[in-house]
This record gives structure tokens, C-alpha cells and sequence, in this order.
């Protein structure tokens, strides 16, 4: 739901409705679990995204990988983030590096732009390019 209020986000925010509707069971976790990180891709990378991927069916085990990659099993604050690897909800490890400009990025570059958005369940960033899965996803 927290979310639903970045609007530059809403492309990815529609994802998230549309997995909710495809798997329930996702989101009912999600709310009742550990609190976690989402790493929520802008519209413009959004926009990018669906323009390089235009042939790939974003449904069923392609929608759910990539969702799950956005959401670390962890909630980290910007100021905790190093470089290392954290680990998404798709099992998936994924890469980050904060370079000497204190700008964090991760696996196929994408970068926090805004951070720290704390809810309920955890902390949101916003980041400027989706991340792309390396298993599972077609």
C-alpha cells in the first residue's frame, strides 16, 4: 500500500496490482512477514523497461520473478547499504555498490534516487532502472 503513494511509480505499482490479483498468497506474506526493502523502479525506468522487453509475457512466473527481485528479504536504510549482496525474494542474489559518491546501485545498474521511505512493513527506495532477473524470467 505505501506504494500506491510514490506517483513515479505508479507503472510498477500497477505490477504490483496485478500479481496481487494473479497470487494473493504473495501479498498476504508480504504483509504478515518480517518487514523488507522494496526497491521501486521510477515510470521513466519503468517506460524503458517495457520498451526493451516489449516481448516478454509479464504474467504468471515472469511477473512474479521480476516483482520478487525488487523486494529484499531485509529492510536496509540508504545510510546501512555497502557494497555487498543482499538477498531478493525471488532467492536471487543480488549485487549492490556504494561508490565514493555515496550513490548505491545494483546488479544491472540501477540507482537509488530517492531514499527511505519508511512504512509499516519496511523501508521503500525509489531506483531509476528495473532490475532484471537472471533466472526464471523470459
Amino acid at each position: 500500500q505505501a506504494a500506491e503513494t510514490h506517483s513515479r511509480a505508479t507503472k510498477f505499482v500497477e505490477l504490483l496490482k496485478k500479481l496481487e490479483q494473479e497470487d494473493p498468497h504473495f501479498f498476504a506474506d508480504v504483509k504478515g512477514k518480517a518487514k523488507y526493502t522494496l526497491l521501486l523502479p521510477t515510470n521513466a525506468a519503468m517506460n524503458a523497461f517495457l520498451e526493451e522487453y516489449a516481448q516478454v509475457d509479464l504474467s504468471g512466473v515472469n511477473l512474479t520473478t521480476l516483482v520478487k527481485h525488487h523486494f529484499l528479504i531485509d529492510p536496509v536504510e540508504f545510510r546501512t547499504f555497502r557494497s555487498t549482496y543482499y538477498v531478493a525474494m525471488n532467492r536471487e542474489i543480488l549485487p549492490a555498490t556504494r561508490d565514493l559518491n555515496n550513490c548505491v546501485s545494483f546488479g544491472n545498474g540501477g540507482r537509488i534516487v530517492l531514499a527511505d521511505d519508511f512504512c509499516s512493513n519496511g523501508i521503500i527506495h525509489l531506483i531509476d532502472k528495473v532490475l532484471i532477473p537472471t533466472r526464471n524470467f523470459n
